[in-house]
């Protein structure tokens, strides 16, 4: 189980860092659903290994790098805001 609210209250904070890309070096796109399911596994994973609580949400925040080089923006947005509404009550996704 991962905590989510130690001994002095502190909530957990996690970063979850995404590539649109296939490779490091390479210009070959993912496909929208890939970068979601990709996020969409993650936050599962940290879902279902943190205690339930309405108060004390584990803090997600969500990365998507090289975003200057594609035009995902409008889009991405509207992925971010089905997650949250997905996980509203288990994590805070920003």
């Amino acid at each position: 189980m991962l905590p989510n609210l130690d001994g002095t209250s502190y909530l957990s904070l996690f970063l979850l860092v995404c590539s649109p890309f296939k490779h490091v070096q390479g210009n070959l796109k993912k496909a929208i659903h890939d970068i979601q399911g990709e996020l969409d596994y993650w936050l599962r994973f940290i879902a279902s290994k943190t205690r339930q609580s309405n108060i004390f949400k584990p803090k997600e925040i969500v990365v998507l790098t090289d975003s200057d080089k594609i035009d995902v923006n409008a889009h991405a947005q509207g992925v971010v805001t089905n997650f949250k509404r997905q996980f509203a009550k288990v994590v805070d996704v920003a």
